[in-house]
């Protein structure tokens, strides 16, 4: 089967994005379907959307297209997520290892500087620190070692969880649109949908659907000009 592109100038393209919202709400109701079991079979499809047989066609295959380039892509993504993973593994050991193991070191005392210091309160050269200086250092090394401890710690149950969802996935998820369209529904304001919450939560759906139908798929058969009068 060939595929032919091409670029297409048009007055009105009304019947065009009527056709596309069709197609868009067809492509979505047959994923729906494929998730819970209950496929329609072709000619209940086509009666439903309305669509002949080389549309009902055209959504099909460009809907198989989606899922399995997901399937491909599925054991590169888990590979990922595991030397991610690992990766945390090991920053989490280091982590532990220097709050564990690590000696209190002799405090030094501050070399002298050829050039005179003019920072005011700054300490003197040659001077130990004291105990409460000590004291407040060593605060400061363990309060940061936690936060990165604890970044990493999150970071690393966050990935796991993405990976177990993403292995015990059986049919593929799609999300029509743009994910990140999708996510604007929580900060509404925040992604440009000023105005009162209904209407705000009314121009996020309008978007939506608009980038749903940005892209349909026409399917046709070639046939020779005699066929075509025949006809």
């Amino acid at each position: 089967m060939r595929t032919y592109q091409a670029r297409l100038t048009v007055a009105d393209d009304a019947p065009l994005r009527e056709y596309a919202a069709v197609f868009s709400r067809a492509l979505r109701s047959l994923h729906a379907s494929r998730h819970s079991g209950k496929v329609l079979s072709k000619p209940q499809f086509m009666h439903t959307f309305g669509l002949t047989s080389r549309q009902y066609n055209a959504v099909k295959f460009s809907l198989d297209g989606m899922e399995s380039s997901i399937v491909e892509l599925r054991p590169g993504r888990i590979a990922d997520l595991q030397h991610r993973i690992e990766a945390a593994d090991k920053k989490l050991a280091k982590l532990m290892g220097q709050a564990s193991c690590r000696e209190p070191k002799r405090p030094r005392p501050i070399p002298r500087s050829p050039k005179k210091r003019s920072v005011p309160n700054a300490p003197r050269p040659g001077v130990t620190p004291t105990f409460e200086e000590q004291r407040a250092q060593a605060a400061r090394v363990a309060a940061s070692r936690a936060f990165k401890l604890h970044n990493v710690e999150r970071r690393r149950a966050d990935l796991a969880r993405r990976l177990t969802a993403l292995e015990a996935e059986g049919h593929p998820r799609i999300c029509f649109g743009s994910r990140k369209l999708f996510d604007a529904q929580h900060h509404l304001a925040e992604n440009g949908f000023e105005g009162p919450e209904a209407d705000a939560h009314a121009a996020w759906q309008a978007g939506c659907a608009r980038s749903a139908t940005r892209s349909s798929w026409y399917s046709a058969r070639r046939t020779s000009a005699a066929a075509a009068r025949a006809a």
